[in-house]
């Protein structure tokens, strides 16, 4: 072995370690059946976080279940604003939910009714949400009736 042969052994034995004697080959330990991975993602379905308030606890007394809400404004009027204080309360404490249905009377425009019933749906949820009760705790829904202008509140 020449000089430059030797260096270079020697080199690579302390680059790279003393070389190892190969050890017989082992299989890797079998595990059982492999199972297949889906070929395609697919979402999980929705979930609600939170049940009705009903089915949770039993509300206590004076929890509102409707509210009239004039237009244009729909401002929560002031004897309704302590219940719905009140409900607001209890939906933190007890990490419920309740259903906001808006309602609207049948008038000359059935775009027009639509609107007016989610506005006051919404302005009801809006208040709720502004007492620290979660967005997710509150559904809100426009529908029609007859004796409209009100909110129907479902716990």
């Amino acid at each position: 072995m020449n000089e430059t042969t030797l260096l270079a052994v020697l080199i690579a034995v302390a680059l790279l370690g003393k070389p190892k004697t190969e050890s017989p080959k082992t299989e890797p330990p079998k595990t059982g059946p492999v199972a297949e991975l889906p070929t395609e993602i697919v979402d999980p379905p929705p979930t609600r976080p939170f049940r009705r308030c009903a089915a949770v606890a039993d509300p206590p007394g004076g929890m509102p279940t409707r509210v009239t809400l004039e237009a244009p404004s729909f401002e929560i009027p002031p004897r309704d604003r302590e219940p719905l204080h009140a409900l607001a309360e209890f939906m933190r404490t007890h990490k419920c939910r309740v259903l906001i249905e808006g309602y609207a009377s049948r008038g000359k425009s059935s775009e027009a009714d639509d609107r007016a019933a989610q506005h006051r749906a919404d302005a009801v949820k809006a208040y709720l949400v502004n007492q620290r009760v979660e967005a997710a705790q509150v559904d809100a829904e426009g529908k029609k009736d007859r004796d409209g202008k009100f909110v129907r509140i479902v716990l």
